[in-house]
C-alpha cells in the first residue's frame, strides 16, 4: 500500500525485513535474451515483494521503522513466500514431443536466468541447440521462445557462434539474435551488416539500426564511407540518421567538423543532434567551438547534450557556465552541472550545487542530497552544509524540505530538531512523515518531547472516537511513538498503553505495533509482570475469527523479552510458530534475553 504516487517511503507490509533481500523474488524477466516473447508466462510473482533496485535510484532512502531493525532479526513477514528457487532445467521437457512442455520449460529458463545462475546451464544450452538445429519445430512463435531461452544461457563467444550456426537455416531467428551478437562482442554478422547498408531497397528501421551499431562496434575506418552514405541519403529517417552520425563519429575520430557544419547550416530536422553525434569523439578546438555554439543557441535537448560533451572535452569551460545550467529545462543539463560543481571545494560552488536540493526531479534532488552529505564530511564545509539544511527546512518548496529533513537525519544534526518538530504541521505528507521519521534519531529536549506527546494524545483520541485519519497520519504517528520510546519519555506511557488492546482494530495495526515497541523500550528490564501478561495476550491471540495483526504479535514478543519478567518465559514457549516466521524468531530472541538477564 503506497502512501501516494509521489511519496517515496515504504511501509512494512510492502516488503519484508531488510535481512530477507536474498529470499525475496526479483521481478521475473520474460525475455532474458532481450527479445519479445509472444507467449504468456505460466507464473507470476507479486511485485510488491520486490525491493527497490539501487540501480534504479542509488540514493533512495527507505524510511524504516525502528522495530524493523531493533533488534535486527532475520524474520520473514509472509506466510506465503517462495522458498529457495529451483535453478535446475528439466532437459527431458526441452526434448519432449509436447510443444507445450518445450515452451513452458523454455519460459522457465528465462525466469531462472533472471534469478541467477542456472545449475545445468551448459547442458540446457546444448539441448536447446539440438532442438533448434533439427528443424522439427517449424512454428515461428515457438522457435522464438526457444531462441530467447538459448540466448539467455550464452556466456562466451564460442557459445554465441554455436547458437548462430544452429540457426543458419532460420534467417528470421538470426535476425532476432543479431542485437545479442553485438553485446556478446561477436563479429559473426559483420558481412551481413555491410551488405545490408549497401542495399538500394528500403529496409525496416530496426534492421538498419542493428547493422549501423554493429559496424560502429566492430567495423574499421574502411566502413566509414558506407555509414556516411547512409547518413547523407535523402531518404534516411531521423533515427537511422542519428545512429549513422554516432557510428561515423566513432569510426572516424577526426575531420568530422566540416560535415557537422554542413548539417548545422542545413534545414534538416534536429540537425544539431546529428552534428553533436558526429563530434562526440572529437576534441579539436574547432569541434569544441561548434559544441559551445550549440550549448548557447541550440534547442533545449541539443543544449543538454552539447553541455554533456563540453564537460568531457573542456571541463573548465563547462564549469564556467554551470550556474546558468542549474535552471535548464532538461534534467540532464542540471545533473551535469551538479556533477561539475561537486568537483569543487569552495563555498560558491557548494551553494550553487545546493540550489538543486529542491529540484523538481526526485532522482536529481536525492543525488544532490547525497553529494551534500559527503561534503559535510569536510570540516571546512560542514558549517556551510548546516546553513544549507537550515535554509531548506524553512523553504516553501516541499521538495527541498523533504531532502533537508533526510540530510539532517543522515548527519544527526540535533540542532535542527525544533525546526523538524514544526514541520509535523506541514500540509504535504512527503514532509510531515519524513519529519516524524527523522525525530527518532535526533536528540530531543523535554519541551520537544512534550509537544510530540501532545500530538500523540490528539491522534489517540481521534482513533478512540472512531474518527478517520489518513494512512500518512498513521505512519507519522507510528514514527513519533518510536521516537518517544527511544528517548525514554515516560509521560507518553498513558497514551501508548491505549494501543495494547485490540479494541476492534480501530487503533490501527501500524500505530499499535510502534506503541508496543516503544513500551518495550520504556519498561526495559522493569520486570513489570502485569504489562508482560497484557502483552502476552496480544502475542498469543490467534483467534481464527478475529486474529491479531502479525506485526503487533511480533512487537509484543520483543517487548516481553525487554521487560524481562521470568513469568514471560512460559508464555514465550507457547508461541506455535517456527522460524523464520517473525513471532517465532522474536520468541527465541526474547527467551535468550530473559534467561541472560536472570543470571
Amino acid at each position: 500500500m503506497m502512501l501516494s504516487c509521489s511519496v517515496q517511503w515504504e511501509f512494512f507490509m510492502r516488503r519484508p525485513h531488510r535481512r530477507n533481500v536474498a529470499q525475496r523474488p526479483r521481478r521475473q524477466r520474460l525475455c532474458g535474451a532481450g527479445m519479445a516473447v509472444a507467449l504468456v508466462m505460466p507464473m507470476a510473482i507479486c511485485a510488491r515483494w520486490t525491493q527497490p533496485s539501487k540501480a534504479e535510484d542509488p540514493y533512495h532512502v527507505v524510511l524504516l521503522h525502528a522495530w524493523e531493525i531493533d533488534p535486527d532479526l532475520p524474520v520473514q513477514w509472509y506466510y506465503f513466500q517462495p522458498g529457495e528457487a529451483n535453478q535446475h532445467v528439466d532437459l527431458e521437457r526441452l526434448r519432449s514431443a509436447s510443444r507445450q512442455h518445450r515452451v513452458e520449460e523454455a519460459q522457465q529458463i528465462l525466469v531462472k536466468v533472471g534469478r541467477g545462475e542456472v545449475d545445468n546451464r551448459e547442458a540446457a544450452l546444448h539441448t536447446l541447440l539440438d532442438v533448434l538445429g533439427n528443424d522439427e519445430e517449424t512454428n515461428r512463435t515457438v522457435r522464438t521462445v526457444l531462441v530467447s531461452a538459448a540466448a539467455s544461457l550464452v556466456q562466451s563467444p564460442a557459445e554465441a557462434a554455436a547458437l548462430w550456426q544452429a540457426l543458419e537455416d532460420d534467417p528470421h531467428a538470426q535476425l532476432l539474435l543479431e542485437p545479442r551478437l553485438i553485446r556478446w562482442r561477436s563479429e559473426m554478422a559483420i558481412d551481413r551488416w555491410r551488405a545490408r547498408l549497401q542495399q538500394a531497397l528500403p529496409l525496416p528501421t530496426e534492421r538498419l539500426l542493428v547493422a549501423i551499431e554493429g559496424l560502429a562496434t566492430f567495423g574499421s575506418e574502411a566502413d566509414a564511407d558506407l555509414v556516411e552514405s547512409v547518413l547523407l541519403a535523402e531518404s534516411t529517417l531521423l533515427p537511422v540518421r542519428l545512429a549513422a552520425a554516432e557510428a561515423l563519429g566513432s569510426l572516424r575520430r577526426e575531420g568530422g567538423e566540416q560535415l557537422a557544419e554542413q548539417f548545422l547550416a542545413s534545414s534538416l530536422p534536429h540537425s544539431g543532434m546529428v552534428a553533436l553525434r558526429l563530434l562526440a569523439h572529437h576534441d579539436s578546438p574547432r569541434a569544441v567551438a561548434l559544441i559551445q555554439q550549440l550549448v548557447d543557441g541550440g534547442t533545449a535537448i541539443e543544449q543538454a547534450h552539447a553541455y554533456s560533451l563540453l564537460a568531457n572535452m573542456a571541463p573548465e569551460s563547462a564549469l564556467a557556465i554551470a550556474n546558468r545550467m542549474l535552471s535548464h529545462t532538461e534534467v540532464a543539463a542540471r545533473r551535469q552541472a551538479a556533477r561539475l560543481l561537486d568537483t569543487q571545494q569552495d563555498a560558491t560552488s557548494l551553494n550553487q550545487l545546493a540550489t538543486l536540493l529542491g529540484d523538481r526531479n526526485v532522482h536529481l534532488r536525492r543525488e544532490v542530497r547525497e553529494r551534500l552529505r559527503r561534503k559535510a564530511q569536510n570540516a571546512n564545509l560542514q558549517p556551510l552544509v548546516d546553513e544549507i539544511v537550515a535554509h531548506f527546512l524553512a523553504s516553501e518548496r516541499f521538495e527541498g524540505v523533504e531532502q533537508a529533513i533526510v540530510l539532517a537525519q543522515q548527519l544527526r544534526r540535533s540542532k535542527f530538531a525544533a525546526q523538524v518538530v514544526q514541520l509535523l504541521d506541514h500540509p504535504r505528507p512527503e514532509v510531515f512523515v519524513r519529519a516524524a521519521w527523522c525525530l527518532q534519531d535526533l536528540s530531543l529536549d523535554p519541551e520537544l518531547l512534550e509537544a510530540i506527546t501532545k500530538r500523540l494524545g490528539e491522534v489517540t483520541q481521534r482513533l478512540e472516537s472512531g474518527a478517520q485519519i489518513s494512512f500518512d497520519e498513521e505512519v507519522a504517528a507510528a514514527y513519533l511513538m518510536e521516537a518517544v520510546g527511544k528517548h525514554g519519555y515516560r509521560p507518553a506511557v498513558p497514551w501508548l498503553r491505549k494501543y495494547i488492546p485490540k479494541n476492534g482494530h480501530k487503533m490501527r495495526a501500524l500505530p499499535r505495533t510502534s506503541a508496543i515497541y516503544a513500551l518495550g523500550l520504556l519498561y526495559q528490564d522493569s520486570r513489570d509482570e502485569a504489562l508482560a501478561a497484557q502483552l502476552a495476550g496480544r502475542m498469543l491471540d490467534d483467534n481464527p475469527f478475529d486474529p491479531e495483526d502479525t506485526t503487533v504479535q511480533y512487537a509484543a514478543t520483543i517487548a516481553i523479552g525487554r521487560i524481562a519478567h521470568a513469568a514471560g518465559l512460559e508464555q514465550l514457549q507457547r508461541v506455535p510458530d517456527e522460524p523464520p516466521m517473525a513471532r517465532a524468531v522474536a520468541a527465541r530472541w526474547a527467551i535468550e534475553r530473559i534467561v541472560s538477564q536472570a543470571r
